[in-house]
């Protein structure tokens, strides 16, 4: 029983296994320039690496996104409640600056989300 596209398969992974013989002869010939490419290679990554800034992106916004999703069962008020006391509590840490916050009403089919910024 033949299997449909094994022999377009097999055709493929013949062409691979033949570019891979070829280039490995290649590299094989060429073993210095390999090596020097493979050097520079290293040496480029390190003074990349070196060059680079470390820390946060200079495009930081400095905000922070938090969205809390409800049991299927919470009503509407509850979730106000509970998005006010989130709210509350990351407005009292002294390094935040402003919170916004947003509940939304999804259809019936899901429960109250809600981000706070």
């Amino acid at each position: 029983m033949a299997v449909p596209g094994l022999a377009a398969v097999s055709r493929g992974i013949d062409r691979m296994v033949g570019f891979y013989h070829r280039t490995l002869l290649w590299v094989l010939r060429h073993q210095r320039a390999t090596l020097v490419v493979t050097l520079a290679t290293i040496v480029a990554t390190v003074a990349m690496y070196i060059v680079a800034p470390k820390g946060f992106s200079l495009a930081d916004t400095a905000s922070i996104t938090a969205v809390t999703r409800p049991a299927p069962t919470c009503r509407f008020a509850e979730m106000q409640n509970r998005q006010s006391e989130a709210a509350d509590a990351i407005k009292a840490d002294p390094d935040v600056t402003g919170v916004v916050s947003s509940l939304v009403q999804a259809p019936s089919i899901r429960p109250p989300m809600s981000a706070v910024w």
